[in-house]
C-alpha cells in the first residue's frame, strides 16, 4: 500500500505544480491539500502547505489592468 501511497503523492504533487504553471492557482491549491494527505513524511506534507498557502495569496492578489 505505501507505493500506491507514494506514487499518488508524487502524481498529485507533479499536476499541482503543472497548474502553478499555468496559472491556475486555484485549483493547483487544491491540488497541493489533495497531495498533503498522502505524504509519507513532514518535509513533504510541509512542502504542500507552503506551495497551498503561496497559491493563496497569488489567488488573492489583483490582476493588473490591461
Amino acid at each position: 500500500m505505501g507505493f500506491s501511497v507514494n506514487n499518488t503523492f508524487k502524481e498529485l504533487s507533479a499536476k499541482a505544480a503543472r497548474m502553478e504553471r499555468e496559472g491556475n492557482v486555484s485549483a493547483a491549491r487544491r491540488c497541493w491539500k489533495k497531495a498533503e494527505d498522502y505524504a509519507v513524511s513532514k518535509a513533504n506534507a510541509h512542502w504542500c502547505q507552503v506551495r497551498a498557502e503561496f497559491c493563496l495569496s497569488r489567488h488573492a492578489m489583483p490582476t493588473e489592468a490591461q
